[in-house]
C-alpha cells in the first residue's frame, strides 16, 4: 500500500466518480490482459489529470501508466 499526501479536492473527486463500479470495471479489464501488470493506461486533462494521478495510487498493484495534460499537482512529493 502507499501513503502520499494528496490534495483533499483531487481525493474527493475521485471518490465522486461511482469509485466502486469504476474500480470493479478497470479490475475485470485488466484481469483479461495477458500481463493485468502491463494494461493499464490512466489519462486525464487538467482537473481529470489530477484524479488519475490519485486514482494510480489505488490501482499501484495494476502497475498502471498514467499521462496527464494540464493537470494541477494532486500528490505531494515525495510518493513511490
Amino acid at each position: 500500500s502507499v501513503c502520499c499526501t494528496c490534495r483533499n479536492g483531487m481525493v474527493n473527486g475521485y471518490f465522486f466518480t461511482g469509485t466502486d463500479a469504476f474500480e470493479a470495471r478497470l479490475r475485470a479489464c485488466s484481469a483479461e490482459c495477458d500481463d493485468p501488470s502491463e494494461c493499464t493506461v490512466l489519462v486525464g486533462h487538467s482537473q481529470g489529470g489530477g484524479v488519475v494521478s490519485v486514482a494510480a495510487l489505488y490501482f499501484e498493484d495494476l502497475n498502471p501508466r498514467v499521462f496527464t495534460f494540464g493537470a494541477p499537482r494532486a500528490v505531494a512529493a515525495p510518493c513511490p
